[in-house]
């Protein structure tokens, strides 16, 4: 099913008034549906996968430092988006409920849906981009 954005267009009426001056009132109606499914949407941040040593979890950190605070902590071969990087550190957008995934990336129009954190370049294998 393609994507469909809601259309909101303002209608506008003119009326004189009294003294030559025009008054616009602008009460908005759904007047029809967008298809933006033909529209491009430019991907923001790449398809990674999360990699450890002999099974351990990757940290996920607040911030790209080693003494911020941990958000969560993953699993190896787990889909990871790389959004933004930082020296020795990666941004990443991860979680199963990230709508719109894709092996190639992540949608830059979804991403803010998605838990955001930094995770180690050494921890994670970039697939696309």
């Amino acid at each position: 099913m393609p994507h469909v954005t809601p259309l909101f267009v303002s209608v506008f009426s003119a009326a004189i008034i009294g003294g030559g001056s025009i008054a616009f009132p602008a009460p908005s109606q759904t007047i029809g549906i967008l298809d933006t499914s033909s529209i491009p949407v430019s991907i923001a941040c790449n398809y990674a996968i999360t990699i450890t040593r002999q099974g351990g979890r990757v940290l996920v950190y607040r911030s790209p430092r080693s003494n911020a605070k941990v958000v969560s902590r993953l699993p190896s071969n787990t889909p990871v988006y790389v959004c933004d990087e930082q020296r020795q550190w990666y941004q990443v957008r991860f979680s199963g409920n990230c709508k719109g995934r894709f092996n190639n990336g992540l949608r830059e129009d979804l991403a803010q849906r998605c838990p955001v954190g930094w995770i180690r370049k050494q921890n994670v294998d970039v697939k696309s981009g």
